[in-house]
């Protein structure tokens, strides 16, 4: 802009230049990083509830329970009130 010439340094086009380039380089760190955190929590949500996650896990040891002791054992008692 021609003519443009603030008396304050933080508020000249070079350093309004400088910031909107810090900014723009921030927002696609952000980005980078979405993609990341949403990769780990997809991974997380695979441990409890993908294939041979902790819910399976858990579900099987019930039932292993469940048939060992029968329902109503102390050891039965003891897993049957894990929530999934």
């Amino acid at each position: 802009m021609p003519g443009y010439a603030p008396l304050a340094a933080e508020l000249s086009l070079m350093t309004l230049a400088l910031l909107a380039n810090e900014f723009a380089a921030k927002n696609l760190a952000m980005a980078t990083l979405g993609n990341v955190l949403g990769m780990k929590q997809q991974a997380r949500l695979d441990s409890y509830d993908g294939s041979g996650g902790l819910c399976e896990k858990m579900k099987a040891i019930k039932s292993a329970v469940r048939s060992q002791f029968g329902t109503s054992s102390a050891e039965y008692g003891q897993v049957k009130g894990i929530g999934l």
